[in-house]
């Protein structure tokens, strides 16, 4: 399918400064990567101005980027927060008319224990960390109540970290849906799987660099637009484990394709991608690595070790073949954790966050690196 410049509509958030402040706002790459696609799309996709939406919130030396934002644009950059964001949902998209729908996000954000990715808006405090619920957008936005969007391409350069305290001041607002539409796609871009960190690298984020350089050089070349999306995935997913394999990234970014009447959800790298390069340990070092995390209280409680393989994402804990018998338990997790890249280290993160570092945790993080030192090893970011 092909659509026109004129036919697509983006909305581009940045968002660098938060009420919270300290911490908060040492991210320095979302408003330069928000500029960059903005940039793109009207150079190389001759979408009109008009059609361009962008809201900012810069950290100082990024302010000119803001600017010349503004001055590439018929509207004027509006400052992310909660209140302007959920009146774009909840009204403007409603009666948009568009080819191709763009949504792109870059920014703090974390995963719920319920699996729920939050993008914190710029007016988040301490005591109020307002947000913007992912998923209950792209819920709304598959339903008929947005009926002409018949094509969306949602992209989302914001952690997906675990957080002990996610669901302390974290407010929660809701997008009124209504039936599915037949025809509707979805394309939806995250730069990590859940429970994982974003990179930000040179003022830019990893995830967002990586498929600009994609799209600049596909628009070069005169490729249509938009791109195939199975075809993207497939390029970005085989970048990402050349970099994984390098040890210059750690970070798996996941796809979500939802096409009417059904869905579907994907990981960028396969389990084939870890399983091909994956050492096999010697039987001494294999059972050293499984007493290790037998050493482990939580790994020991059947309860508390099916929320730990919860927490690995659905891709890898759907698929690992349970047992009642806890070391059987325990390598059918562990062999099903290596045959996925930075599975196993992803493993040992939630094991550490569960025991609060305890002398077993701090035993089985010594014991894999020693054994496997790359399928743990941490990115500097």
């Amino acid at each position: 399918m092909t659509v026109s410049g004129v036919d697509t509509h983006a909305f581009v958030v940045g968002i660098e400064t938060y009420e919270a402040g300290g911490a908060w706002n040492k991210l320095n790459g979302p408003v330069p990567d928000a500029f960059r696609l903005i940039k793109y799309l009207r150079s190389k996709q001759e979408v009109p101005p008009s059609n361009i939406r962008a809201f900012l919130a810069p950290r100082p030396e990024n302010q000119a980027l803001k600017d010349n934002a503004e001055a590439l644009l018929e509207h004027s950059v509006e400052r992310p927060e909660q209140a302007v964001l959920d009146n774009l949902i909840e009204k403007d998209l409603t009666t948009l008319k568009a080819g191709l729908l763009v949504f792109f996000w870059a920014g703090h954000g974390l995963i719920t224990i319920d699996d729920e990715r939050r993008l914190f808006t710029a007016d988040m405090t301490a005591t109020s960390k307002r947000n913007l619920d992912l998923n209950a957008m792209m819920k709304a936005l598959r339903s008929d109540r947005y009926p002409n969007l018949p094509l969306q391409f949602i992209i989302v350069d914001a952690c997906a970290n675990y957080s002990s305290d996610a669901a302390s001041n974290l407010p929660h607002h809701d997008y009124g849906t209504g039936n599915g539409v037949a025809g509707r796609e979805q394309f939806v871009l995250c730069a990590t799987t859940a429970g994982e960190y974003a990179i930000n690298r040179g003022r830019a984020g990893l995830m967002s660099s990586e498929l600009m350089t994609l799209l600049e050089g596909d628009a070069e070349k005169g490729e249509a637009w938009p791109p195939d999306f199975q075809a993207l995935a497939g390029r970005l997913s085989r970048r990402f484990a050349d970099m994984r394999t390098e040890g210059t990234a750690r970070q798996t970014p996941s796809t979500l394709w939802f096409r009417s009447p059904s869905a579907s959800t994907g990981q960028f790298l396969s389990a084939v991608n870890a399983r091909h390069n994956r050492i096999e340990l010697p039987l001494a070092q294999y059972s050293e690595l499984i007493d290790a995390v037998l050493e482990i209280d939580t790994m020991n409680d059947p309860d508390r070790r099916g929320r730990i393989v919860a927490k690995l994402g659905r891709d890898v804990a759907t698929t690992i073949g349970r047992s009642s018998v806890a070391n059987l338990d325990v390598m059918a997790i562990v062999d099903r954790c290596r045959e996925y890249n930075g599975g196993l280290g992803k493993l040992i993160e939630l094991v550490e966050l569960a025991e609060r570092q305890s002398q077993a945790a701090i035993r089985l993080r010594e014991v894999a690196a020693r054994l496997l030192p790359a399928e743990i090893a941490k990115i500097s970011e």
